[in-house]
C-alpha cells in the first residue's frame, strides 16, 4: 500500500525539482526506509531526513496573534477535546478560567455541545485567549523556530518538502507558522491522504490520494508506520546543537511486536518490488487500488489475524504509549460496555475480532441495541407537561396519573 505512495513521490521530486525530503516522525520512519531504498537502486539525486517533529511540539508553539486564519484553526481543534483545553494550550486551569466567562469554567467535567459552540464563538471573537496562550508558549516558540532552522538549512538544500501519511493539515500549518519566522521559503507537504476535516492549507498540501470518507481510517493505517521512539514533546538546547526532547516509552513492548523484524521485511519487500517495476515498465504501478482494497478490508472483512497483528501495537490516538490499540475484551468488560457505553480500546471492532465468542457476541448485541440500558430500566420525568414515563425490559409504563392525580 506504501510503496505506490513512495514511488509517486519520487516522480514528484523530478517533476518538482524538490532534492531534499523531510519526512516527518513519527509515520515518517518506516517511508523513509523505503524511500531511502527506491533512491539508492534507482540513482536518484533526492536526499532525505527524519525530522522530529508533532503535535505538542508544533501546535502551541506555531501560535500567531496576528495569524487570523491559524488561530481559528487552533481553536476549532481545541474544542474537539475541550475538557483538555488547558493541558493541549500548557496553561492552568485557572488561568484559562480568568480568560472566560464564569459558564465555562466547569469544562473539566464536560461542557454540553450547545455550551461548546458557545464557547468556541467566545473564543474566535476573543484575541486576549489567542495572546496569552501566545505568550506563555513563546520560548517553546523560540526552541521549535531553533531545531527547524537547523534541519533546514544545515545542508542548504535548494527545494524541500514534507511527508506525512495522514491528517487534517494543521499541524502542518502550526509548522509554517514556525518556520514564517527566519524564512519566505515556499514549503510543500506530502500525504497520502487526509481526512474529512481538512483545514485551509497554510502552505502547498498535496494529496496522493483523496480524503477518506472515515476519519478514524486514517489512525488505523498509521498504525503500519510505527517508529522506535516516543513523540516529540519539544526540544532541548545542548552544547553543540539543538535536540528533540522524546517521550519516554516502553521499548521492550516494540521489541516484543518483532518491530525491528517487521521494518527488514518492508526493506526486503521494496527493494523486489522496485525491481519488478524497472523489468515491466510498460506496467503503471501509481495506483490507488492497493489503498481502496486495504481499507475496504479493514473496514468490512477484517479477520482475527490482522486484528490481532494490529491490535497489540501499542499506541493510542493522543500519542501516549500505554496500552495496546485494541485489547482484547473479557466477558466482564463486555457487559460493563453492554450497560455503561464505556469500553477501554481506541478501536471496538478490533477488540471484538480478538475477543472470545462469548465477549464477541455481546458486543454485536450492543452494535444492534445502542440503548441498551434504557431499554433495560428507564424513567423519564417532564414536570411542565405532567408526563412520566417508567420502560421495563421494553416494556412502557404511564405513571402521569399515579404522580399528578389532577391530570385528566
Amino acid at each position: 500500500m506504501f510503496f505506490p505512495f513512495i514511488n509517486w513521490l519520487m516522480e514528484q521530486c523530478s517533476v518538482r525539482s524538490i532534492n531534499c525530503l523531510y519526512f516527518v516522525a513519527r509515520d515518517g520512519y518506516v517511508l523513509k526506509q523505503m524511500a531511502d531504498i527506491l533512491i539508492q537502486h534507482n540513482n536518484l539525486d533526492i536526499k532525505t531526513e527524519y525530522l522530529y517533529g508533532s503535535k505538542k511540539a508544533w501546535r502551541t508553539a506555531g501560535l500567531d496573534v496576528n495569524n487570523k486564519e491559524l488561530s481559528k484553526q487552533f481553536i476549532t481543534s481545541l474544542l474537539w477535546t475541550h475538557k483538555n483545553i488547558d493541558e493541549v494550550c500548557n496553561i492552568s486551569e485557572e488561568e484559562f478560567c480568568k480568560l472566560v466567562p464564569k459558564e465555562f469554567h466547569n469544562f473539566k467535567k464536560g461542557l454540553k455541545p450547545s455550551k461548546v459552540i458557545k464557547l468556541k464563538e467566545y473564543l474566535l471573537n476573543s484575541d486576549d485567549f489567542i495572546k496569552f496562550a501566545a505568550e506563555k508558549n513563546i520560548d517553546k516558540k523560540i526552541m521549535a523556530a531553533k531545531y527547524l532552522k537547523q534541519e533546514i538549512f544545515k545542508n542548504q538544500y535548494k527545494n524541500i518538502a514534507f511527508v506525512d501519511i495522514d491528517g487534517s493539515g494543521f499541524t502542518q500549518n502550526c509548522m509554517s507558522s514556525i518556520i514564517r519566522t527566519f524564512t519566505d521559503k515556499e514549503l510543500t507537504s506530502f500525504y497520502i491522504f487526509s481526512t474529512p476535516a481538512s483545514f485551509l492549507p497554510l502552505n502547498i498540501k498535496t494529496n496522493y490520494f483523496a480524503a477518506l470518507k472515515k476519519p478514524m481510517l486514517g489512525h488505523i493505517i498509521e498504525l503500519l508506520a510505527r517508529a522506535p521512539h516516543g513523540q516529540t514533546l519539544g526540544y532541548k538546547e545542548t552544547e553543540n546543537s539543538i535536540e528533540p526532547v522524546l517521550e519516554e516509552i516502553n521499548l521492550e513492548l516494540i521489541k516484543e511486536w518483532k518491530f525491528d523484524d517487521y521494518v527488514e521485511g518492508i526493506k526486503e519487500f521494496t527493494s523486489a518490488f522496485n525491481e519488478y517495476v524497472k523489468n515491466y515498465p510498460e506496467i503503471s504501478f501509481d495506483s490507488h487500488i492497493l489503498i481502496n482494497q486495504y481499507v475496504k478490508f479493514i473496514v468490512e472483512e477484517i479477520d482475527e489475524e490482522t486484528a490481532n497483528l494490529l491490535g497489540n501495537i501499542t499506541h493510542s490516538l493522543t500519542g501516549e504509549e500505554k496500552r495496546e490499540f485494541a485489547p482484547v475484551i473479557d466477558c466482564w468488560k463486555a457487559l460493563k460496555y453492554l450497560f455503561s457505553d464505556k469500553i477501554e480500546t481506541e478501536n471496538i471492532l478490533f477488540s471484538q475480532m480478538r475477543s472470545k465468542k462469548f465477549a464477541q457476541n455481546i458486543i454485536e448485541y450492543k452494535k444492534t441495541h445502542p440503548q441498551f440500558r434504557k431499554e433495560i430500566v428507564n424513567v423519564l420525568i417532564n414536570k411542565k407537561k405532567k408526563q412520566a414515563r417508567l420502560t421495563l425490559l421494553g416494556i412502557k409504563f404511564n405513571l402521569d396519573k399515579k404522580i399528578w392525580k389532577d391530570k385528566i
